[in-house]
């Protein structure tokens, strides 16, 4: 039982379900455990999020309960771990290839999206372009 599952399967719902609604709610969730230290294992708190994003708590806590959610969690996840050998998110996949890849900064809401889209164009390009590179990782994180 991950402390994350819960956002996680009502993530999976809403992506499925209210795709217009699931970019606004997985910042959201995002947010809420990354920039508000809120605990998304705490059911009360995705109920928020989701109600705070206009998504009906209710129906994803419905999908959840049944274990619905839970399978389609984990479905996609053994999918995932054969097809390509993912164990982690973010997880960019091209093709073939799978790549972890854990991005520095954010930008915050509202924000141009040049910056970002920059970022997601210079991981595809090491992914598909840059075969040959396997691992870089900074030995400090100069901040």
């Amino acid at each position: 039982q991950d402390t994350g599952i819960i956002a996680l399967q009502s993530g999976v719902v809403v992506r499925d379900e209210f795709p217009d609604r699931f970019p606004a709610l997985h910042r959201a969730l995002f947010a809420a455990r990354h920039d508000d230290g809120q605990h998304l294992e705490d059911r009360a708190v995705v109920e928020r999020v989701l109600a705070d994003n206009g998504v009906p708590a209710e129906a994803v806590f419905d999908r959840i309960d049944s274990g619905e959610a839970l399978r389609r969690v984990r479905d996609e996840h053994e999918e995932f771990v054969a097809s390509h050998g993912v164990w982690g998110v973010p997880t960019f996949i091209a093709d073939d290839q799978a790549v972890f890849v854990r991005l520095m900064n954010r930008a915050p809401h509202g924000a141009d999206p040049a910056a970002s889209v920059r970022a997601v164009e210079r991981v595809l390009d090491l992914l598909t372009g840059w075969t040959e590179l396997n691992e870089f990782k900074h030995t400090t994180i100069p901040r």
